[in-house]
């Protein structure tokens, strides 16, 4: 069975269709959402609209003061009480026939740590592995990122072995967890996408925005990321490390921070 956590940020125009579309799921028995500090009386809202559920205990209301969605999720994971758990944004949705046979076909009789899908719109390859963690690092470094840690689903085995959000980063958070848990486990992508991006109530950050923060670029870069992973994943390892540093000079030049340009080295070494 599986927990979805859902970090909510004023979004209180989304949020009802997120988590309908959630607990249309038969194979969603706990959504935890956290409010990470909302002005806008979501919370009380969702406490309205989804009372029933939240007496029966199917969602669970948690609220914190802001600290980003990283801290919300972490805050989210104590709360996991299922073999199986994933994030959903509160501005996107889920095709919840298309977990529910992703979860009962493919997840379950696969035993893998992390099953990765593709978002909406995106395609993937099917494989196993860790020719994975090198296909994923190739994706990112051509700019075709596939997946989300929304579009993935975590086996709970691997909440023992120190696979959080780092909440120092603001931007990029999502891929670091993502390639941390690859990392951490066995691992498995399946193209079949039921995470749905809102494009239009979104702030996801773009990928080349996202490396003001270059949260991920700090778990690439470490020895242990690519010392038992052979060569094509140390390759594009570096690759990414290059291309996120080089436009890390580009942006940050233009916006007069060459300070954060050092901090991308104390994020290498670190």
């Amino acid at each position: 069975m599986l927990t979805v956590i859902v970090p909510i940020y004023n979004n209180k125009r989304t949020v009802e269709r997120c988590l309908l579309s959630i607990l249309s799921s038969n194979q969603v028995v706990s959504v935890v959402v956290v409010d990470d500090g909302s002005s806008d009386g979501g919370l009380d809202f969702i406490s309205d609209k989804f009372r029933k559920n939240i007496v029966l205990g199917k969602v669970k209301l948690l609220k914190k003061i802001n600290g980003g969605v990283s801290s919300a999720r972490n805050i989210g994971l104590k709360y996991v009480s299922t073999d199986y758990f994933t994030f959903v944004d509160a501005d996107d949705w889920v095709d919840s026939d298309v977990l529910d046979d992703l979860m009962v076909n493919r997840v379950y009789p696969s035993g893998k740590d992390v099953i990765a899908t593709p978002v909406k719109g995106k395609k993937c390859k099917e494989i196993k592995g860790d020719k994975l963690i090198s296909y994923s690092l190739k994706c990112m470094a051509i700019g075709d990122w596939p997946f989300s840690v929304c579009s993935s689903i975590f086996n709970s085995r691997l909440l023992t072995s120190q696979v959080y959000f780092d909440e120092r980063y603001k931007h990029g958070e999502d891929i670091g967890f993502l390639l941390m848990a690859m990392t951490r486990g066995s691992i498995e992508s399946i193209d079949k996408a039921y995470y749905y991006y809102d494009t239009t109530e979104s702030t996801a950050t773009s990928y080349s925005d996202g490396l003001e923060g270059l949260g991920y670029v700090s778990i690439i870069s470490k020895k242990a990321f690519f010392a038992n992973h052979g060569a094509e994943t140390m390759f594009y390892s570096f690759l990414v490390i290059f291309k996120s540093f080089f436009m890390s000079v580009i942006i940050n030049f233009k916006r007069r921070c060459p300070l954060k340009i050092l901090y991308f080295f104390n994020s290498f070494f670190e």
